[in-house]
């Protein structure tokens, strides 16, 4: 469901959840953006 959230704001246009759940450290969601922290330091901001 929070995939659905992340696509609205920009963040992922289509990931395999599984893959995408495995990669993540870390999602920050605000009412208008979101910021998703990965394992290896890297941020994509939304």
């Amino acid at each position: 469901m929070f995939l659905k959230e992340l696509e609205k704001v920009g963040v992922v246009e289509q990931f395999d959840d599984d893959l995408f759940i495995s990669l993540v450290d870390r999602i920050v969601i605000s009412r208008d953006k979101a910021v998703v922290r990965f394992k290896d330091g890297t941020e994509v901001k939304g």
